[in-house]
């Protein structure tokens, strides 16, 4: 527990910047699952659904661009990976090094929109995928 040095009492809104900082921190990590889950679950899906169908003799449609836009998504998620290390690492520079304040912004702009395409990729791999069984 952080205590106020003036008068030994817990200082609440620092207690709350850092169990709020912790949640982030969680939040990040289930996002991280969550795309790569989506974009390599579909396409374990898509490949196994083509396995089957080809072992039958069925006659199956040309999935290589939504199984494209999967692979885009987790790679996509991958350097979100990555871009969201140089984020935590700016962050730690700023605070404990002193580093110069907003070095973290431009990483953590990548990140968003890394996160962005990874969840665009996967959408526009379902549409089109919808798209070729019609």
């Amino acid at each position: 527990m952080i205590n106020d040095s003036s008068n030994g009492m817990p200082d609440i809104r620092k207690e709350h910047a850092i169990e709020t900082y912790k949640s982030l921190i969680s939040i990040a990590t289930e996002s991280f699952k969550l795309l790569f889950i989506l974009n390599g679950g579909a396409v374990i899906a898509l490949l196994t659904f083509i396995g089957n169908a080809r072992s039958k003799c069925m006659w199956m449609p040309d999935m290589r661009i939504p199984i494209g836009f999967y692979l885009a998504g987790l790679a996509a998620c991958s350097m979100l990976l990555l871009v969201s290390y140089r984020v935590q690492l700016a962050l730690y520079g700023e605070s404990v090094l002193g580093a110069k304040e907003g070095a973290h912004i431009k990483p953590l702009k990548t990140a968003q929109i890394l996160f962005g395409a990874s969840i665009a990729f996967f959408v526009m791999g379902s549409v089109a995928a919808v798209y070729y069984f019609r």
